[in-house]
């Protein structure tokens, strides 16, 4: 199975402004990680509680993560928006307990 395609469909528990990244709590036990440069709407963190990703764009320049009701997480993948080593971690709490990292391309 996909990234895209497990990430699709999870209920977001809640997410958390840590320093300088967000750390995304899924329902089901998976934990994002979103270390580069990152933009909510609605800003207001909260507002995610128990949205469900409903689409995911993955690209050269980002990564956007997008509700049922149209909320949005946004994290570019330029160079300009690097935070760190990593742009992103996923890390699934599932059986096999996988771990996603998302380099820095640009």
């Amino acid at each position: 199975m996909s990234i895209e395609a497990h990430i699709i469909g999870l209920t977001i528990d809640h997410v958390l402004e840590i320093h300088d990244y967000i750390q995304i709590y899924f329902t089901n036990g998976d934990i994002m990680n979103l270390n580069n440069r990152y933009e909510c709407q609605p800003a207001d963190l909260e507002s995610f509680k128990n949205e469900v990703i409903d689409r995911m764009i993955d690209d050269d320049s980002e990564l956007v993560l997008i509700t049922k009701s149209g909320f949005a997480i946004r994290m570019g993948m330029l160079y300009k928006d690097v935070n760190g080593p990593e742009a992103a971690e996923f890390y699934r709490d599932g059986s096999d307990g996988e771990i996603i990292i998302w380099e820095q391309v640009n």
